[in-house]
């Protein structure tokens, strides 16, 4: 690391235009792991360098030449990018909440004289929070990325691969999402005014509450069928918190099979007793909702946030629970109660039977039920 100090001491003279200063040049530098919180580096030249694993948080990178370096599952939380050429970069999985990514490039490129260039690649990134105004991201692949409070405001995202991306409360004013894949992403609460969605695929996306450019939306595919299924959404959960409230007296119990909810946001929702088999709910977020006498049977919930989530005699037969956190959660039993509200004497256990739960978070999570 002595040689990497170095260049580093010379490169903060070269910014602050003293003397011995020297433009850092780690261009196809394997720095994978690199633990520099708070790292200097601006206008650094970083090309084809892999950094995959570093621990940059806070770290200034902005105006860097960052071309098909490889972040992948790099921690850049609250780093700043600003400005920076990332064409071609790999970010799988990369941790970017908070960071200013504002007017970066993010178009597809590649090192040597081969044929094709390569597509920027966001899959599974975290960027919630983060600043992309005016960034060039067009045919970049973000497929189960979180853009979750992002300021897209002016992005430019033709052709970009947004599959299953969870874009709830999302600032897209003015960006350019023509001929871009939002097959079953959630754009909950987004602001879409003003957008370009010509020939954008919106299929099974989550739009509840969205804030919408109906103009724009008659050039997309699926739109309208995504708008009907959201109010729809909307509707059964009102009846099913009618249902809940009134112990069945008023309302209808929500009950939906193989559903695409990936990323939906029902936080707090009043929920127990709800059906949902076999559904889609991957990165879904439960935070502190009622869950109680649930049936989930056979649902995917990937890395959803079930934190503080009242899950008591939930069935959770066969359900995909990997890399999920149930921080806190409550999954033990509950007294079955009857129509005017009375106990039953019945005692309800949560049912885990089958359930896949490798890498789950389970820190305070209360359990009372028996396994096979």
């Amino acid at each position: 690391m002595d040689e990497l100090d170095d260049i580093i001491a010379k490169h903060r003279r070269y910014l602050d235009n003293r003397p011995g200063g020297r433009r850092a040049d780690l261009r196809n530098r394997d720095l994978s792991g690199l633990d520099r919180p708070f790292l200097i580096l601006r206008r650094a030249l970083l090309t084809g360098a892999n950094l995959a694993k570093a621990n940059l948080p806070g770290a200034d990178l902005s105006g860097s030449d960052l071309f098909c370096a490889n972040l992948e599952r790099a921690n850049l939380t609250k780093a700043n990018l600003e400005g920076s050429d990332l064409r071609g970069c790999r970010l799988r999985g990369a941790e970017l909440r908070g960071a200013n990514l504002a007017d970066i490039d993010l178009r597809p490129g590649s090192l040597g004289g081969g044929g094709g260039e390569g597509k920027a690649d966001l899959t599974d990134a975290n960027l919630e929070g983060s600043v992309l105004r005016r960034a060039k991201m067009l045919y970049a692949v973000l497929k189960g990325a979180v853009l979750k409070q992002a300021d897209m405001r002016g992005v430019a995202l033709q052709h970009a691969d947004l599959q299953g991306a969870n874009l709830s409360l999302a600032n897209l004013a003015g960006a350019k999402l023509d001929q871009s894949n939002l097959t079953a992403a959630t754009l909950e609460h987004a602001n879409l005014d003003q957008v370009s969605l010509q020939g954008a695929k919106l299929n099974s996306a989550v739009l509840i509450g969205a804030r919408v450019d109906q103009r724009a939306l008659r050039l997309a595919v699926g739109a309208a069928e995504s708008l009907a299924r959201s109010a729809d959404l909307q509707h059964k959960l009102r009846e099913h918190a009618m249902w809940v409230e009134s112990f069945g007296a008023r309302g209808k119990r929500l009950s939906l099979e193989g559903a695409d909810l990936r990323g939906i946001s029902l936080s707090g929702a009043k929920l127990s007793g709800v059906r949902m088999t076999k559904c889609e709910l991957s990165k879904a977020n439960f935070a502190g909702a009622e869950l109680t006498l649930a049936v989930l049977t056979g649902s995917t919930l990937r890395e959803a946030n079930l934190t503080d989530c009242d899950l008591r005699g939930a069935i959770l037969r066969d359900a995909d629970l990997r890399d999920a956190i149930l921080v806190r959660a409550n999954i033990g039993s509950i007294m079955v109660r009857d129509s005017d509200g009375a106990p039953t004497g019945q005692l309800r256990h949560a049912d885990l039977h089958g359930a896949q739960m490798q890498g789950a978070n389970l820190k305070g999570a209360q359990f009372e039920e028996r396994f096979d």
